[in-house]
């Protein structure tokens, strides 16, 4: 009996109509860019100095690593033509 009353007051929903559901959404639409304004001033951004010195960690890194497979292509090609008799 208890269980019965149970399902019937879980099944009596209030229904919503079609103008609050529009402003739910609209609310839930604003309510996203508000918070998204709010992520935005918690941003840290980088000073000139860090992003200088980041891009030349990067330029150097990119310049190791390219080095290091045309070395590793440059070796390869030359065992390559020692396997085929092609020096």
């Amino acid at each position: 009996m208890a269980e019965d009353a149970i399902k019937e007051t879980m099944n009596e929903k209030p229904q919503k109509t079609a103008k609050e559901n529009k402003s739910k959404k609209s609310n839930g639409f604003l309510k996203f860019f508000r918070d998204l304004k709010g992520e935005f001033k918690k941003i840290v951004w980088p000073s000139k100095k860090q992003i200088i010195n980041n891009t030349v960690i990067v330029i150097a890194a990119i310049l190791v690593v390219g080095v290091f497979i045309w070395l590793v292509d440059l070796g390869l090609a030359e065992l390559v033509k020692l396997f085929l008799g092609n020096a």
